[in-house]
């Protein structure tokens, strides 16, 4: 067979795998988004802060929430939503718990801890929710899934 055939045929096949592969998310991925997330969402968060938590989606992502029913698709759904909740934040930490990492997915369990206020009264949310994430070939997050424990 020819040298250059062969060449060209593993060019070729090199960029088909590298083009159907998917960008397996990182322990180290996963620690920065929710990092981004905990600041977006502080009272005194700012543009910049949301733009770095948003950063982590494609542009037309979808944000399902079962436990309320909600589904939505794309950034400027949850940059308002970010932007009308902190009005009413008083703090939020976020830590994660476990990280379960698949080749294009990620299961996330977030404990959260939250002081807000909701008509006029402070309450505090302590609780867990548990993320699953789909990523892209780029490494962006296409679903958000958030299921509360």
């Amino acid at each position: 067979m020819n040298k250059k055939l062969i060449i060209n045929i593993f060019i070729v096949l090199t960029l088909l795998f590298t083009l159907s592969a998917k960008a397996a998310p990182t322990a180290e991925l996963i620690k920065k988004f929710i990092s981004a997330s905990e600041n977006a969402r502080q009272p005194n968060s700012n543009e910049e802060a949301i733009a770095k938590y948003l950063a982590f989606f494609t542009d037309d992502f979808t944000d399902h929430h079962p436990k309320y029913g909600v589904s939505f698709t794309g950034k400027g759904k949850l940059k308002k939503g970010i932007i009308n909740k902190g009005a009413s934040m008083v703090s939020v930490v976020e830590t994660i718990d476990n990280i379960i990492i698949g080749t294009d997915t990620a299961v996330v369990v977030v404990n959260e801890d939250s002081k807000y206020y909701k008509n006029k009264k402070l309450k505090h949310y302590k609780g867990r929710t548990i993320l699953v994430l789909e990523f892209n070939e780029q490494g962006l997050i296409t679903q958000m899934r958030r299921y509360m424990d």
